[in-house]
């Protein structure tokens, strides 16, 4: 939740899987799936 930055923190630190979801009809929705994305790549570059 992008409201909760310390949990999502945690989170993708303790996570053994992500599934990103988007709306393909909407562009804030996958600009914000990049996002979490690229938050993901950063907290977890040993992760692929």
């Amino acid at each position: 939740d992008l409201q909760f930055p310390a949990m999502r923190r945690l989170s993708i630190a303790t996570a053994h899987a992500f599934l990103l979801v988007y709306a393909t009809t909407s562009l804030p929705s996958f600009m914000c799936i990049k996002a979490c994305f690229e938050e993901i790549r950063e907290q977890r570059p040993d992760y692929q």
